[in-house]
């Protein structure tokens, strides 16, 4: 069985068709890694600072930390634990919005706040702590733990996307019972 597309080229009779065939692979490759790895951390480096980071800044920038981080290539070793770390990380983020979103503001969003500066959306001087609190401890359980200590079981590295929605969900979701926004939620 041929999995990979440099090998079905290679089959065809054709050189025509093969070179067709690379030239498609290429372009096709070059495109979604642009679009993956270089146009969305550029919009999400201009977005933290739009004031001071435009999409060209913030192009720089991740291309800057893809140059950083390319003589370590953590993707070369393990690539599936790599990626297992960074879902993992991702997991409490997911875990915080689902929280936020259904069972904190019960599905709704007062859209006229998000632009206002001092909105019910503005927490405490724009952060807001318990979110930051709880990706942390979510974080910390999900990939800190399992896979640079031995605290934790190896298979709780496997699940850990799913304990840090869990953790962080759970962790945000006692925070802000226990501390209410101090502007009320109104749809």
């Amino acid at each position: 069985m041929l999995l990979h597309p440099d090998q079905i080229s290679a089959k065809f009779d054709s050189w025509f068709l093969a070179l067709l065939a690379a030239v498609t692979f290429a372009v096709a490759t070059l495109g979604i890694n642009v679009v993956a790895n270089f146009v969305s951390p550029a919009f999400d480096f201009s977005n933290v600072f739009p004031r001071q980071i435009d999409f060209k800044k913030g192009g720089y920038i991740a291309a800057l930390i893809a140059l950083a981080l390319y003589p370590f290539a953590p993707w070369e070793g393990s690539a599936a634990s790599f990626v297992g770390l960074i879902g993992a990380t991702m997991g409490p983020i997911y875990g915080i919005m689902m929280v936020d979103y259904y069972p904190i503001a019960k599905g709704r969003v007062n859209v006229p706040a998000l632009y206002q500066e001092h909105g019910e959306y503005r927490f405490q001087n724009g952060w807001n702590a318990s979110a930051l609190i709880a990706a942390a401890v979510g974080a910390l359980f999900s990939s800190v733990l399992p896979n640079f200590t031995s605290i934790l079981p190896a298979w709780w590295a496997v699940y850990g996307w799913f304990f840090g929605v869990g953790i962080a969900g759970a962790v945000y979701y006692a925070l802000r019972v226990a501390m209410p926004s101090p502007v009320a939620r109104t749809a």
